[in-house]
Formats: structure tokens, sequence, C-alpha cells
């Protein structure tokens, strides 16, 4: 499994680029999973830390998620 986190969309940033790589390579051996806020403005106003907490980026919200994805995966008992 290959993770990105970005603090910003996830539309056209550092995903999107390690998506196209991966699309590139065969076999592909990694599922990817974008960490980031989605293609919208936020309309509420809040520090920082709101935001990330609104959108999952916090440290413990990316772990849960990572965590979640690894388990879902029908490979993983073969992975390394």
């Amino acid at each position: 499994m290959v993770l990105t986190i970005e603090e910003h969309s996830v539309m056209g940033g550092l995903g999107g680029s390690v998506a196209e790589w991966l699309a590139d390579q065969a076999p592909q051996r990694a599922r990817l999973v974008r960490v980031g806020t989605p293609d919208a403005f936020m309309k509420e106003v809040g520090q920082q830390e709101y935001a990330r907490a609104k959108f999952g980026l916090t440290a413990n919200a990316i772990a849960e998620r990572a965590l979640a994805m690894y388990a879902a995966s029908p490979r993983r008992a073969t992975m390394v």
C-alpha cells in the first residue's frame, strides 16, 4: 500500500502524480490511498487544527484510515 498525505485537495496533488507513476509500473503491486481534502471550498472558519480534524488529517485519523485500508487488502497476507 502506498499512502500519500496532502494538506489540501487530493485533486492535482502528490497523490495524482504517484497514481500516474503507479499506472506505468507493471505489474502493479501496490494500492494507492490518497489522504487530503475533498475538492470543495471549506465554508467554515476555524484554526488549522480544526480544519485538519474536520477533514481527517490528524495523525490518529490518518493512522486509522491506513490500518483500515491495510486490513481490507486482499493481498495483505502476502505483503512484507
